[in-house]
């Protein structure tokens, strides 16, 4: 497989699993360590290629949202932008105090795999709590601050971003509608941070003509899976449940487990 078709299919798991809740960080791991890629050229720098590629992706598909918000907080009309940013302080925290075991020791499979497993069971009794109509214009400033400590925990690599942060959108009072809207646009904030934090890197990286394609194509991938992976799964939120990504997840740390123990 060339370095092309290795950067397409990085960019379509990046986009998928971002925003389903099956953990984007484990998934972009075992890809690394099972192709053996090259890290100079699929390492930090193409990782973070990828997360603006999804970050394109929900500036574009919340646009409206994104612009509404930033009006209503010029003009002191709305608070949505204040509980977006009181929720993400804890996740800027927990980036900042951990950074270094988020970078090494977090990247191992089996914990991984451990955080698969346990963090299906939160999603499913999230999910079986989920007996409220709340919606995002009616949750507190504290209740914000709460479900920014849910996004924190995603730092854990098998955690899920989206799941995590839906779920505490859930033991909040918020219909899983309004809880995955949140939780989307609440991301924005972070990886917005996050990348800018390791744009440096980025650009002290060495490019040729290679990188640059590989950087390219694996971005547009993740755009655009991640642009209709948001649309449909909101679509799915409204009807069902966490039930088929909670299987994926158990058999996924059960194959982890069995192929680096």
């Amino acid at each position: 497989m060339t370095y092309i078709l290795y950067a397409v299919l990085f960019g379509v798991v990046q986009g998928l699993t971002e925003f389903l809740p099956i953990s984007s960080t484990g998934h972009l791991i075992l890809l690394e360590k099972f192709f053996k890629l090259p890290p100079e050229t699929f390492g930090l720098s193409f990782d973070i290629a990828l997360h603006i590629g999804t970050l394109l992706a929900l500036l574009i598909y919340f646009r409206k949202d994104v612009i509404a918000i930033i009006y209503n907080m010029v003009s002191r009309k709305d608070n949505l932008g204040i509980k977006l940013l009181i929720a993400t302080i804890p996740a800027i925290f927990a980036g900042l105090v951990f950074e270094k075991l988020i970078r090494a020791d977090f990247r191992s499979p089996i914990l991984m795999a451990v955080n698969l497993f346990i963090f299906s069971f939160v999603f499913l009794i999230a999910e079986k709590l989920d007996k409220n109509n709340n919606k995002v214009d009616n949750i507190s400033f504290k209740q914000s601050f709460v479900i920014g400590i849910y996004q924190a925990i995603a730092l854990l690599p098998g955690v899920s971003r989206s799941g995590i942060t839906i779920s505490g959108g859930l033991f909040s009072g918020l219909t899983k509608e309004d809880a995955g809207r949140f939780a989307f646009l609440l991301s924005i904030p972070i990886i917005a941070l996050a990348s800018i934090a390791d744009l440096p890197h980025l650009i002290s990286g060495e490019f040729n003509s290679q990188t640059l394609g590989v950087f390219t194509v694996g971005m547009l991938s993740a755009f655009v899976t991640g642009y209709f992976c948001i649309k449909y799964f909101l679509i799915y939120l409204k009807k069902h449940g966490f039930v088929p990504f909670v299987v994926y997840r158990i058999i996924l740390a059960v194959l982890i487990l069995l192929y680096f123990k």
